[in-house]
């Protein structure tokens, strides 16, 4: 049972860091892909604390190595302080949020790092609505048959407003072609 983060770890002057930019990456991967603009705000915000090995961390991220989640948890723990609890929740919040989009796994993983810092679940949703503008979202539960219902019914009804927009300008074009005598 050796966490494979750990040589990581004891390689670094700033294990703090390290284990910031590991939880920010898996926040990143967590909905399968890492998107350019997930990738650029983890390497704006964590580039000044000195050179920290991506490919490192993101393949122990891509073999699920559990331990070295929990290890990642554990420092940071017991190192942040209550000012830097916020950030890491802030960071996290706005990582999750970069591809502009906020998938189901993000969700849980914000919930977990809120707990992990001792943040109740208003204090994650009020920091959540700071930073986005918008209401945190409820996991659901994609286990149950209701979830799947409602899940169906907002991709019907997103899929039916694209229509309408396709539609609607396939209309104007139309219109712009018999004013104009084609």
């Amino acid at each position: 049972m050796n966490p494979q983060v750990a040589s990581l770890l004891n390689d670094t002057d700033n294990q703090l860091h390290l284990c910031v930019t590991f939880v920010l990456l898996w926040i990143a991967k967590s909905d399968g892909e890492m998107h350019d603009q997930e990738r650029r705000f983890i390497f704006e915000h964590t580039k000044a604390s000195g050179a920290i090995p991506w490919s490192e961390i993101t393949s122990i991220i891509d073999r699920r190595d559990i331990e070295s989640f929990v290890l990642v948890c554990e420092v940071l723990r017991h190192t942040l302080t209550d000012e830097l609890k916020e950030a890491l929740i802030a960071l996290s919040i706005m990582v999750a949020i970069a591809d502009n989009r906020l998938a189901i796994s993000e969700v849980h993983i914000l919930r977990l790092i809120s707990d992990l810092v001792g943040y109740s679940s208003y204090q994650l949703k009020s920091a959540y609505r700071e930073i986005t503008g918008s209401e945190f979202p409820e996991p659901g539960d994609p286990s149950s048959i209701q979830w799947w219902k409602t899940k169906q019914q907002t991709n019907n009804n997103s899929a039916g407003g694209d229509r309408r927009r396709q539609q609607s300008g396939s209309s104007d074009d139309r219109k712009e072609r018999k004013s104009s005598g084609m």
